[in-house]
C-alpha cells in the first residue's frame, strides 16, 4: 500500500517520522508530557520478525523504568553465556569450543544481555503507547512539508535525528536497535521538558553533545569487530575473554558516561559517594521500604516519569544531630520544589534512603519526605531503610554506593537515571544552582511570558 501525502496541515508539538524502536520510544516519552505528538511511519505495519534480536542491558533497564520490563524479560531468550569456537590445532577442518565465558559481568547490571526479535519488541512498546491512550501511530503516511514556528526555537534545536539515521553499521555487536532506542531515551524527555516550558531549549544541545561520542564509539567499535571476524581464527578469538572485556561495558550500555553541562554538574564531590560516577546512570540496588518491610530495587520506586529525582542519603536519622539536618534539609527541598513548580508536571520528587533501623517512624520526618495526597493520605513509598540483611541478605546500599552513614549526602538523578549531582546535606546553595540551570524557575517564567 503506498503511503498518503494527503497535504492537510496539522500543527503539532512534537512530530516523529519514523515508527521504528527510535521513533516508538519517543512516543512513550511523549505520552509523560501534556504535549500534541504526531508520530508516522510510511509502512503499512510494524515489522513481522526482526532485523535486530539483541537485547543489552542499559535498554532492559530503560523498559523496567517505563513499567514494561516484565513483559520483555518474560518473552526473551536470556543470554548468559557466549562460546568461542575455532578450529581444532590437531585437524583445522574441524571446530572446537575454546572458551566459554560470560555475557557480561554481573556486576553491571542485574539484567543480563537477552534475545528477542524486533518485531516482539516493537509490540512490547505498541502496547505500552495505546495503554497510555495520548499518541497514535499513523501508518502509510510520510510528511511532504515541514514548516517550523521560527518564534520558538531555530531549526538547529527544532529537528533531531536518531538511530540507523544518524549511525549505521554492520550487525556484529547487536547494537543497532539498542543505541537507537537509547538515543531516543536520552533525547525524549528533554523534549517534552522544553515543550512544557520546563527548561529552555538550549538544553537540547546537549542531546548532540551526549549522543554523538556515543555514535562515534560504536562505529570505531564496530570497525574492529568486523576486522576481527573477517580475519578469522586469532589469538584474540582464542582469548575472547580477554577480548570481550575490553569493550563488555560500552555494548551492556551501563559504562556511558555523560560530560559535565547544564545539566550535569561539574562540582565533582565523589568522595560523599565513592562508588558512584557523575555523568553515569545509578546502578539499582536492593532497599527495604521503610513502612512495609519488602525488599525493592531502588530503580524500581523511580520511574521514567519524567520527574528529577532528589535521593536524599540521611545517615542515621536516629541520631538526633542527623535528624536535625535532614529536616533543615527537608524544609529546603519543600521550597525547592515549589520553586520548580508546573501545573500538570511534577518538577522534583523527593526520595529518602536512610542508615537508621525499620523501627524509625518516617512520620518524624519533615513531610517533603512523605508527602501528603488529598485523595490517598500520607505517601509511605519514598522512604527506604538500610536495614535489610534479615530479610534479605546482601551488601549495604550504603557500602555499595560508598556513602558514609554519618555524613550522608544528596543524589539528584536526571529523568533518564543519569547521576547529575553529588552533594552534601548542607550545600544548599550549590544544589539550588544546579537546579537553576537545569529548570526554568518561575521567575524565569514570568520573564519569558512578558
Amino acid at each position: 500500500m503506498a503511503a498518503s501525502r494527503d497535504p492537510a496541515e496539522s500543527s503539532v508539538d512534537l512530530l516523529v517520522v519514523g515508527a521504528g524502536p527510535a521513533g516508538l520510544m519517543l512516543a512513550l516519552w511523549a505520552g509523560k508530557f501534556d504535549m500534541k505528538t504526531r508520530i508516522v511511519d510510511d509502512k503499512d505495519k510494524r515489522v513481522s520478525t526482526g532485523h535486530a534480536d539483541g537485547l543489552q542491558s542499559r535498554t532492559i533497564e530503560i523498559f523496567q523504568s517505563f513499567g514494561i520490563g516484565r513483559d520483555l524479560i518474560g518473552r526473551a531468550y536470556h543470554v548468559n553465556e557466549i562460546c568461542s569456537w575455532n578450529p581444532k590445532r590437531s585437524n583445522e577442518t574441524e571446530i572446537e569450543r575454546t572458551q566459554t565465558v560470560l555475557s557480561q559481568p554481573h556486576h553491571l547490571s542485574r539484567f543480563l544481555q537477552a534475545d528477542l526479535n524486533q518485531g516482539a519488541t516493537e509490540q512490547i512498546l505498541l502496547d505500552e503507547i495505546r495503554s497510555q491512550g495520548r499518541v497514535n501511530i499513523e501508518r502509510n503516511t510520510i510528511p511532504v512539508a515541514l514548516r517550523l514556528d521560527e518564534a520558538e526555537a531555530s531549526s538547529q534545536e527544532s529537528i533531531f535525528l536518531a538511530g540507523d539515521a544518524v549511525h549505521t553499521h554492520s550487525p556484529t555487536l547487536g547494537q543497532g536497535m539498542n543505541v537507537s532506542m537509547q538515543d531516543a531515551f536520552n533525547l525524549g524527555w528533554k523534549l517534552g521538558l522544553v515543550i512544557i516550558g520546563a527548561t529552555k531549549p538550549e538544553v537540547l544541545r546537549t542531546y548532540n553533545d551526549e549522543r554523538r561520542p556515543v555514535a562515534k564509539a560504536l562505529l570505531e567499535l564496530d570497525k574492529e569487530m568486523a576486522e576481527f571476524y573477517s580475519k578469522g581464527p586469532s589469538r584474540r578469538s582464542r582469548d575472547y575473554q580477554n577480548f570481550r572485556e575490553g569493550f563488555t561495558g560500552f555494548v551492556s550500555g551501563v559504562a556511558i558516561c555523560y560530560a559535565p553541562s547544564s545539566l550535569i554538574s561539574s562540582t565533582r564531590k565523589q568522595g560523599l559517594a565513592r562508588n558512584i560516577k557523575l555523568g553515569q546512570r545509578l546502578p539499582s540496588h536492593k532497599v527495604i521500604c521503610n513502612s512495609e518491610s519488602n525488599p525493592t530495587h531502588i530503580s524500581d520506586m523511580m520511574p521514567s516519569n519524567g520527574s528529577w529525582k532528589i535521593l536524599t542519603f540521611a545517615g542515621d536519622v536516629g541520631s538526633p544531630p542527623q535528624l536535625e539536618r535532614v529536616q533543615q534539609l527537608g524544609a529546603y527541598l519543600e521550597r525547592l520544589q515549589k520553586y520548580h513548580s508546573f501545573s500538570m508536571y511534577d518538577a522534583i520528587e523527593i526520595y529518602l534512603l536512610h542508615a537508621s533501623t525499620r523501627d524509625f517512624d518516617i512520620l518524624d520526618l519533615h513531610p517533603v519526605y512523605h508527602p501528603w495526597d488529598e485523595k490517598l493520605g500520607w505517601d509511605y513509598w519514598k522512604v527506604f531503610s538500610d536495614d535489610i540483611w534479615d530479610l534479605e541478605p546482601c551488601q549495604s546500599s550504603y557500602e555499595k554506593y560508598g556513602v558514609d552513614k554519618e555524613r550522608g549526602c544528596i543524589l539528584v538523578l536526571r529523568p533518564d537515571q543519569h547521576v547529575s549531582y553529588i552533594g552534601a546535606l548542607d550545600a544548599f546553595d550549590n544544589l539550588g544552582q544546579f537546579f537553576g540551570g537545569a529548570l526554568i524557575r518561575k521567575s524565569d517564567i514570568s520573564e519569558l511570558e512578558s
